[in-house]
């Protein structure tokens, strides 16, 4: 069984289930107990019920009404099986037995044959004993360019038995970095085809299951469904390295996880960086100057510094190193950083202002005189605001002592 998944950068997980067709057929476990229902018709001369052809389990004797368990030792049905329904002559006869604690040697095909080897219509069942599928592949491009669609492919088999069994329905599960995708709304869908656009790290007869972060999808009515196609479309730089993996479902039994893809995702520079976050530098004569450009991009980008002035190019692969060891003012003007891929390309200038020593000293030594003014005049200030003080409390105490003594009193000794 192959199934089939579109995606955008990740990694993706699918899973199996059985489709019912109109061949009678019964799914069952190992360790289960299973009815056989069969619908003998016009049926009057006694018969028997046959495992592959091989092992008569029971002879029915449809005048007498009875049904008979024959001994098989070698497969223990004479304490497995026990007759529960009851044959008729009638067009709506049913016959009807139980198979206790199911093994997979009981995966056959149980049908009805008389004493003459005639068959018996409509008195024919499959007994399908379900096991795990086997472990999915997931087969795709290794690489996809931002902004494409990518189709992975997840592949498992079903190891039901018997072999050669109806078809049976198988679910997926896709997953991406072991997250389970969702609709870009967020809503929980099922369906063939799951339609995710743009998607990033914060955000991907047959019943599919759809998975992200370890949690099942679950659609308007409650199950989980998935399928074996998973469309993403718009793949971006969010999702390179992304892994996907699959998982498979038969009849609830889970197979085990795929071995993950990863997708490398292909992108062009987008912006470049500076070691420096300003777009201007003022750089003192004398002093070194280091301004280290790169870009992110998938290849890496060849990155080129640009001296507009002096014509003079430095390259580097994913970054390029603009390096003066003394600035001077020779080397102030513009400088311009490139980064290209085979995806694209893109630039950044860079404007560097040296200054002069000499002008630095000077203006150091015109901000002097005008401190030392500055220290003088707060000087000043505070003397005449002592002085002020004092000739102050010396008027109050003159008055004091005129009212005292005008009250004749006095307070000198």
């Amino acid at each position: 069984m192959f199934l089939f998944f579109m995606v955008s950068g990740g990694i993706y997980v699918c899973g199996l289930s059985f489709v019912t067709s109109d061949y009678p057929h019964t799914v069952t476990r190992v360790g289960y107990d299973v009815n056989l229902t069969m619908n003998p018709a016009n049926v009057s001369n006694s018969y028997f019920v046959w495992r592959n052809g091989s092992v008569k389990l029971l002879v029915v004797i449809p005048k007498s009404h009875r049904v008979k368990v024959l001994n098989s030792s070698d497969t223990g049905y004479t304490t497995r099986i026990r007759y529960t329904g009851e044959d008729s002559l009638s067009q709506t006869g049913q016959l009807v037995f139980t198979i206790y604690n199911i093994t997979v040697q009981d995966a056959a095909t149980y049908y009805c044959q008389g004493s003459r080897n005639q068959t018996v219509a409509g008195c024919r069942q499959i007994l399908v004993v379900s096991q795990k599928p086997t472990t999915p592949d997931v087969t795709g491009p290794a690489s996809a360019v931002s902004g494409e669609n990518v189709t992975l492919t997840c592949s498992s088999f079903s190891q039901s038995l018997p072999p050669d069994h109806p078809p049976l329905n198988m679910t997926y599960t896709w997953r991406r970095n072991r997250t389970l995708l969702e609709s870009v709304d967020g809503s929980h869908i099922g369906g063939d085809v799951l339609p995710i656009t743009h998607i990033s790290r914060k955000k991907q007869g047959d019943i599919y299951t759809w998975r992200r972060n370890r949690t099942m999808l679950v659609s308007g009515d409650g199950p989980h469904t998935g399928g074996d196609v998973l469309t993403i479309t718009h793949i971006s730089r969010e999702n390179q390295g992304d892994i996907y993996t699959c998982q498979a479902v038969e009849e609830g039994l889970e197979s085990d996880w795929s071995h993950g893809h990863v997708l490398e995702v292909q992108y062009g520079p987008d912006q470049i960086q500076f070691n420096e976050t300003s777009d201007r530098l003022y750089v003192e004569e004398g002093d070194p100057l280091t301004v280290r450009c790169s870009a992110d991009c998938n290849p890496a980008c060849t990155v080129t510094w640009w001296d507009t002035s002096r014509q003079r190019v430095i390259t580097g692969q994913r970054e390029a190193v603009l390096y003066i060891p003394a600035v001077d003012r020779s080397v102030s003007g513009q400088y311009t950083c490139h980064a290209n891929n085979t995806h694209g390309n893109t630039s950044r200038s860079l404007t560097l202002d040296g200054s002069s020593r000499e002008v630095t000293e000077a203006g150091v030594a015109s901000i002097v005189p005008v401190a030392a003014v500055c220290s003088v005049l707060i000087v000043v200030i505070a003397v005449l605001v002592v002085v002020v003080a004092y000739k102050n409390r010396i008027k109050k105490g003159i008055i004091l002592e005129v009212k005292y003594t005008g009250m004749g009193s006095s307070f000198h000794d």
